[in-house]
């Protein structure tokens, strides 16, 4: 089983993230190590879940930073790396943001 990480910005009161961010070079054990996600289990894949504010996503996606490397980043990386800035520089105040690392089966 193979963990990865989305960042759901949900504006107002609405029940549907306006925005999801997939930053794959975050590290997800180190996250869940430090970090208290509440965990869930649904059709045998566990999930965990943890709602931060701006100022605590800022702080982790500096802490998470250090796992970019931009000499070797793919099209995608940058342009989620470009995301982050929008969602920092945005005037839009989000409800909730959550973020959810959840378990996936690689088939091997």
């Amino acid at each position: 089983m193979a963990l990865s990480l989305k960042i759901e910005f949900y504006p107002g009161n609405n029940n549907r993230p306006e925005f999801i961010l997939e930053p794959h070079w975050w590290n997800t054990a180190e996250l869940l190590a430090d970090f208290p996600f509440a965990e869930s289990v649904q059709n045998g894949y566990k999930n965990y879940n943890l709602v931060v504010s701006m100022e605590q996503l800022k702080q982790v996606h500096d802490q998470q930073s250090r796992y970019a490397d931009p000499a070797h980043s793919r099209v995608e990386e940058n342009i989620v790396a470009g995301q982050f800035q929008y969602v920092f520089d945005s005037p839009t105040v989000f409800r909730k943001i959550q973020l959810n690392i959840y378990e996936w089966d690689t088939g091997n």
